[in-house]
């Protein structure tokens, strides 16, 4: 098996990681599993530790992944995304000086 040394029984690093996890719970910290893993003599990093409880939490379904940007803020509550709908709004009105318009008449209906 790749990464083992020849020679070497018991169970794999990560698999140790993973009763660790599983014996002192999911939310244990890296540092600590790397503690109780260095009593037994296995030296893993706190990088190893990590990946194996984001593996485990996505497994659980406990972990959503952040994928792309998030929308940035330009001016209090408004996000870069609404001031595209806006500019897109004010384009099939007709230019900004109609879409002011209509935001004027809108405020008054309220």
């Amino acid at each position: 098996m790749a990464g083992r040394k020849a020679g070497r029984r018991g169970p794999s690093k990560a698999q140790a990681i993973r009763d660790v996890l599983t014996e002192k719970g999911r939310d244990a910290a890296p540092k600590d599993v790397i503690a109780i893993l260095a009593q037994k003599k296995i030296k893993v990093s706190a990088a190893q530790v990590s990946n194996l409880k984001a593996d485990l939490a996505r497994k659980a379904g406990d972990y959503t992944a952040k994928r792309g940007r998030r929308s940035a803020k330009v001016n209090g509550d408004l996000t870069l995304s609404t001031l595209m709908a806006v500019k897109a709004m004010a384009d099939k009105l007709g230019g900004v000086e109609k879409t002011r318009r209509a935001l004027e008449a809108l405020v008054q209906l309220s």
